[in-house]
């Protein structure tokens, strides 16, 4: 009679445990295709970094990168050219059809530039860090848009075989910026939707930093989402959305 006892208490807890341990091997199979992809591409964006030659939009970047640097000879001048500038970078007579050229991925070429001198190595890194960050990124937010299941994970294969990855990402250009900030983005507007706690204080963060990395991606991107908003999303979420972005916006303009 004991011995049956004694099974019988023991049966529950076995069997949370049972669930438990397989709730952990699901956890562990979900997350190992993208730490595989991520180390992949990290070997993908870091081989021969600085090997390759260049192209001609990387020159000119790393032109302006040079002038920036020479303006800023130390990483504090960086950083107030940086706030005072509000993340463009002043041309001046260097080009024709633009003075202010929104460059964040320049302030971080010549913050490059300043910790390990000046080489194209130098120059991409920048980019190869940010796209290699992207990677868990856009697998974070595969899951919130997908459906479970492998749709996440073919959708990161997808991701992580892709030209611009493996190719302008590991090039001293905006792509790798511009990608990073649209899945924050996308993120942000979800937190939003969802109500989280300081969630309109991330979206805010984001826009920004998105504007003043490429604002002709960035407009159009915001202007779907406020569009989603305005159709798919309660009264009280539209009207929230809607006046922020409206507010980021009319700061930006001023």
């Amino acid at each position: 009679m004991k011995q049956v006892l004694d099974a019988y208490l023991k049966r529950p807890a076995m069997g949370f445990i049972d669930g438990i341990d397989r709730q952990c091997v699901r956890q562990a199979r979900a997350h190992l295709l993208p730490l595989m992809c991520t180390a992949a591409v990290g070997l993908l964006l870091f081989y021969r970094l600085g090997d390759l030659s260049l192209d001609p939009d990387e020159g000119r970047i790393i032109e302006w990168t040079n002038i920036l640097l020479a303006e800023n000879p130390t990483i504090l001048g960086l950083f107030v050219s940086f706030v005072k500038n509000g993340g463009l970078v002043p041309l001046g007579e260097i080009v024709d059809y633009r003075q202010l050229y929104p460059g964040i991925n320049i302030y971080l070429t010549a913050l490059s530039f300043h910790v390990f001198g000046v080489s194209i190595w130098a120059a991409r890194l920048p980019s190869a860090v940010i796209g290699l960050f992207a990677v868990p990124v856009f697998y974070a937010t595969a899951r919130r848009l997908l459906p479970a299941g492998m749709s996440p994970q073919i959708a990161l294969l997808l991701f992580a075989t892709s030209a611009p990855l493996l190719f302008l990402m590991r090039q001293a250009r905006y792509t790798s910026t511009t990608v990073l900030m649209t899945l924050l983005l996308v993120l942000a507007y979800l937190a939003v939707l969802e109500r989280k706690r300081f969630a309109l204080i991330y979206l805010s963060i984001v826009s920004l930093l998105f504007f003043y990395t490429a604002y002709y991606v960035f407009c159009p991107v915001a202007l779907g989402l406020v569009c989603h908003a305005l159709a798919f999303t309660s009264a009280s979420v539209r009207k929230r959305v809607a006046v922020l972005f409206c507010l980021l916006l009319l700061c930006i303009t001023l």
